[in-house]
C-alpha cells in the first residue's frame, strides 16, 4: 500500500517547473478570494488532490 501515489497534480509538475523563477518558486492568484497566495509557491506544493489514484 506503500506504492501509491499520495498527491495527484492535476497540472503536472514539470509543467509548472516553467512558470518558475530562478528559486523554483512562483505567485499563485487566488480568483475566488481575489488575492495572491502567500510566497513562495513550488510546484509540488500547488494544482493536487491527495490519494486520487487509488
Amino acid at each position: 500500500m506503500s506504492n501509491l501515489s499520495r498527491k495527484h497534480h492535476y497540472i503536472p509538475q514539470f509543467y509548472l517547473k516553467g512558470f518558475c523563477r530562478r528559486d523554483n518558486t512562483f505567485s499563485v492568484y487566488d480568483k475566488e478570494y481575489d488575492h495572491f497566495r502567500n510566497d513562495p509557491q513550488t510546484p509540488a506544493s500547488n494544482f493536487f488532490e491527495r490519494y486520487q489514484n487509488r
